[in-house]
């Protein structure tokens, strides 16, 4: 790279390539498909913010350069790559970058060279296509509009945000979108085709299609709203499986964001959940369960009938899955259908069942006798202090200092964020985490499960003002500005101001290295506080419907 400017180039192509050589080698894994839930997701998060950033974002003194090292130069700029790379083709992609590589070999280089040399006989106007998807903030959502009766589809992009107020120079933006759209033809054939929408709005010819699925694949970095009937037409195929798993998990990760984001009813998003009661692909189940733990943050303070009718919700959501696949490891099971039993697993214990609580509680009982399996201690153990308190967490401090391998010591970070009594249990948890027994890595795991856990956000945030003299001796300011991204996690505004007095106290260099991610996880936690005020009620009602049912 030329300057920090285009600090994505090394970092996008690590991110991207990791990817697509596993994908390559063994395809029966999805890499490919796990990829677009695991850094799109985080680039969608952070590029629907008033705080994100330009990929190449002008970088003026060194010390910014930690504030830049986040979704964007990584995940946003791994998904352009990934985009450029199904949209030209692999064999005009792979060409380019051996252009590429060969002619900058020992050199600096910047985004505009790497257009130019993407830029072959299949695709000579790339460069046109992609300079604003590296220069420009935010992403775009398309409006989806299937007139069957007229045989079109009216397509019209918008600046996607998550807040609200956006401005006129914000949705003035217009981006060079190339994408695949599917549909089903009279004949009952689905077809595919490619397109590059260059305006605002583009009508396209659709004669005789029963539905249609936009942006196939999830190739674009963008998101999709569908009308009314457009969407149910789209649920015929996706009930069907007709349509990939991620174009499943697209749907689905679409209109959680629209719901979060104000663009739809939530209710209308918690209504699609009931057509994946049969799905089996992890990454579709990833982007369910991120839905119900939003939903758990924005109803944390909504009443006990409430939160109880929330639990029989997920239950039913997801007891299908976990009936299916059992709750012990098959013989011949693959390394996908055992992540998807871990993650039902988890998520039934979030919401109380009464099995999968029992099957946790026998695992630990059995521990002398039959070892937990190290992929299932972290939920064997959060059970185990969820339901003992602190004398189990001792028992869990004891076997974090006695194990000599990485992987259970992260497990057993992990479980320690399961507090019983948040307010006496996250201050000696974070008390903990300032000793030499846990490493400043490991600080992060457990609190990005603090963070994240529904009713302790609010203590976690109250001590992390409280011990950042002591967290800044022992952490770096990359890991320091990781944890204040943390507070994107919750959801009670009245934290704002106090927040915001804390930083405005730092010292001017501790500012300058985190302000960018501590002001991204503040507007999480706004955007958060805005989605409970605006639907929580509504969300509340219909549950507590849902279950007189």
């Amino acid at each position: 790279m030329a300057w920090w400017s285009d600090l994505w180039l090394n970092e996008s192509f690590a991110t991207y390539m990791a990817t697509w050589a596993v994908h390559k080698i063994f395809p029966e894994w999805l890499a490919d498909a796990q990829f677009v839930y695991d850094e799109g997701n985080r680039a969608f998060q952070l590029d629907a913010l008033h705080s994100s950033h330009p990929i190449e974002l002008p970088v003026v003194e060194v010390r910014e350069v930690d504030g830049i090292f986040d979704a964007i130069s990584y995940s946003k700029g791994a998904m352009v790559l990934r985009m450029t790379a199904k949209f030209i083709g692999e064999v005009g992609f792979q060409s380019g970058l051996v252009d590429y590589l060969s002619r900058y070999a020992y050199a600096a280089a910047t985004s505009l060279q790497l257009w130019e040399a993407l830029s072959g006989p299949s695709a000579p106007n790339l460069k046109e296509v992609l300079h604003t998807w590296t220069k420009v903030q935010g992403c775009p959502y398309l409006q989806a509009t299937h007139n069957a009766a007229a045989g079109t589809l009216a397509l019209t992009q918008r600046r996607f945000l998550m807040v609200e107020g956006v401005t006129p120079v914000e949705e003035a933006t217009l981006w060079k979108i190339p994408m695949y759209y599917a549909y089903e033809n009279a004949d009952g054939v689905v077809d595919t085709r490619p397109i590059v929408l260059t305006e605002r709005t583009m009508t396209i010819p659709l004669e005789g299609a029963f539905w249609v699925k936009v942006n196939c694949d999830q190739i674009a970095f963008c998101r999709v709203l569908y009308t009314e009937t457009t969407l149910h037409r789209l649920l015929v195929p996706l009930t069907a499986k007709m349509i990939n798993g991620t174009d499943r998990y697209s749907l689905l990760a679409d209109y959680g964001a629209f719901a979060r984001g104000g663009y739809c009813d939530t209710v209308q998003t918690m209504e699609l959940l009931s057509h994946y009661h049969s799905e089996e692909d992890y990454t579709v189940w990833c982007a369910v369960a991120q839905f119900e733990k939003s939903l758990r943050s924005i109803l944390a303070s909504s009443s006990g009938e409430v939160r109880a009718a929330l639990d029989s919700f997920c239950d039913r959501l997801y007891t299908p899955a976990i009936q299916r696949l059992g709750l012990q490891t098959r013989h011949g099971d693959s390394h996908r259908t055992q992540q998807v039993r871990l993650l039902i697993f988890s998520r039934l214990l979030a919401c109380n069942n009464a099995e999968a609580v029992a099957a946790a509680r026998d695992l630990y009982e059995k521990r002398t006798t039959s070892a937990i399996p190290t992929d299932m201690l972290g939920h064997v153990y959060a059970v185990h202090i969820n339901t003992n308190g602190m004398v189990a967490m001792d028992e869990v401090k004891g076997l974090i200092a006695k194990t000599a391998y990485a992987e259970e010591r992260t497990q057993y970070l992990g479980a320690l964020a399961a507090v019983a009594e948040p307010s006496t249990d996250v201050p000696e948890v974070m008390e903990y985490l300032l000793s030499d027994a846990v490493s400043s890595q490991g600080m992060l795991t457990v609190m990005h499960g603090l963070a994240e856990s529904a009713g302790v956000q609010r203590f976690f945030a109250e001590q992390l003002i409280d011990k950042w003299p002591r967290l800044a001796q022992k952490a770096p300011p990359l890991l320091l500005a990781r944890m204040l991204k943390l507070l994107e996690y919750g959801c009670d505004e009245t934290l704002v101001e106090p927040l915001r007095r804390f930083f405005d106290g730092l010292p001017a260099e501790m500012q300058s290295r985190t302000r960018r991610t501590f002001q991204q996880g503040v507007e999480g936690l706004l955007c958060n506080a805005a989605w409970a005020a605006r639907d929580g009620a509504h969300i509340g009602r219909y549950l507590l419907s849902e279950r007189a049912h």
